[in-house]
């Protein structure tokens, strides 16, 4: 049938875990940028997340073809929001919001691009439009499958792209809106074409080598051990958001362009940064954290994984309430929730990898107020620099992300004897609290039955 090359494809590609949707986008991305320069591409999956470390949703722009699993090719996104965990159970209504702000981003920034450009291509490819590819995530039950529909209303896509699962991964019954098995550039964006495709075979697969959690964890350290390439001055302001917070760089792909593993994170050196100049806020998000008080603020975030935001501080939301800080500079309120997305950019993330008093230089003051952090971070200092916001969710370093592979399996961190190490238990833990807990979702209730 005849198809409108005016438009411009929007794809989502939807199905379980372990059927092959990640490999499966990134063969449409390659397959598209066989047409366009450029291709955006939404990561909705916070678990397993394809440019970005885990725990954000990351619209980011992609110009070279992708090999490779995701810890092959850390990137810095054109714009991102910040979960904080590699679900979103905790707070399903905000991981909704941040997809539709960078939505929304895509249509007034990215779709048609309106930013000066000064490099041109001459392959032939398409470079005034920029096709989008939404990567959904692979949990269909339940809440899982209604935030699924949910981002496929939002997306209003041209092609949808449906992985046929087995009924062990709780894939619902085929659809009966098959519209052929070949996927034409560009279609009629009133009539959504959808096509069904095969999951791939459990044997065909890795991941019974390596669980979703080694490859979150992979993930992680590649990104803390990645080499950006220092960015031009070429930044330009968001457009359609009403603050200077910049992108990372002004429609372009930033890559990793390698890998410094010579020295374990515990041994790297850390930016020193003074909270009281260097931060307008700390969130706590996830189960629990509501209860946390301000006295206990350096103990959390001291070793944890945290967001680095740029935000924009003429909105009522980022104003500080008035609190005690007699133990952290950094300000924070219990239970405070977070700002709309719409004023929010997650720049990457960073490891505190410790905290201390000046009145105080140990790595661990116990009644000195908190005032500098050591910040591990592969952010370009010009990155940085725009971050104003630090968000702690449920993500943690792996303890293998801890060690100092210098010293040997006997060895202690850092020079430091292993029985002296804080936070770390060598051998099995005994007594109460000791193994992790595990919950179980699959009972049902009554009503279910």
């Amino acid at each position: 049938s005849e198809t409108d090359t005016t438009v411009i494809p929007v794809c989502v590609v939807k199905g379980p875990k372990k059927s092959g949707k990640s490999t499966f986008s990134r063969t449409l991305l390659n397959r598209l940028l066989n047409r366009y320069r450029r291709v955006a591409f939404l990561e909705c999956d916070v678990g397993q997340s394809e440019f970005t470390p885990s725990g954000m949703v990351a619209l980011s722009i992609i110009e070279n073809r992708v090999f490779g699993p995701p810890f092959t090719h850390p990137s810095l996104p054109y714009r991102a929001q910040y979960i904080g965990s590699a679900t979103p159970r905790a707070n399903p209504s905000y991981y909704l919001s941040a997809i539709q702000s960078l939505l929304e981003t895509y249509r007034l920034e990215i779709h048609i691009p309106t930013l000066p450009d000064t490099w041109t291509s001459n392959d032939g490819r398409i470079e005034d439009v920029i096709p989008l590819v939404v990567n959904t995530m692979g949990w269909t039950k339940g809440l899982g499958a209604d935030l699924n529909a949910r981002i496929e209303e939002l997306v209003e896509p041209s092609h949808v792209f449906e992985i046929e699962g087995s009924e062990e991964w709780g894939w619902p019954t085929r659809s009966t809106e098959l519209a052929g098995d070949t996927f034409p550039f560009c279609s009629q964006a009133k009539n959504i074409v959808r096509v069904q495709l095969e999951a791939i075979q459990a044997e065909a697969t890795n991941m019974h080598v390596f669980s979703a959690t080694d490859h979150r964890n992979i993930n992680m350290l590649s990104y803390f051990h990645a080499t950006f390439p220092p960015l031009i001055a070429e930044h330009q302001p968001s457009t359609s958001i009403p603050f200077a917070v910049p992108s990372p760089v002004s429609l372009r792909q930033v890559i990793a362009d390698s890998w410094d593993a010579t020295l374990p994170l515990c041994a790297r050196y850390p930016f020193e940064v003074r909270c009281e100049s260097a931060f307008d806020r700390i969130y706590l998000v996830g189960p629990g954290y509501e209860d946390v008080v301000p006295s206990e603020l350096p103990g959390v975030v001291n070793c944890a994984v945290v967001g680095l935001i740029a935000y924009d501080a003429s909105t009522k939301e980022a104003e500080v309430a008035p609190m005690d800080q007699g133990a952290s500079a950094l300000p924070y309120s219990p239970g405070q929730p977070l700002p709309h997305p719409s004023t929010l950019n997650c720049l990457g993330i960073a490891l505190i990898r410790g905290v201390f008093s000046s009145t105080d230089p140990s790595p661990t003051p116990s009644h000195s107020p908190l005032t500098h952090l050591h910040i591990l971070t592969p952010l370009p200092p010009s990155v940085l620099g725009y971050a104003r916001v630090l968000i702690k969710g449920e993500l943690e370093l792996p303890i293998w992300g801890m060690l100092d592979f210098r010293e040997g399996e006997e060895g202690g961190i850092a020079g430091v004897e292993r029985e002296q190490v804080p936070y770390l238990q060598w051998g099995k833990g005994e007594g109460l609290g000791s193994q992790r807990r595990r919950v179980r979702r699959n009972l049902m209730r009554k009503a279910q039955m």
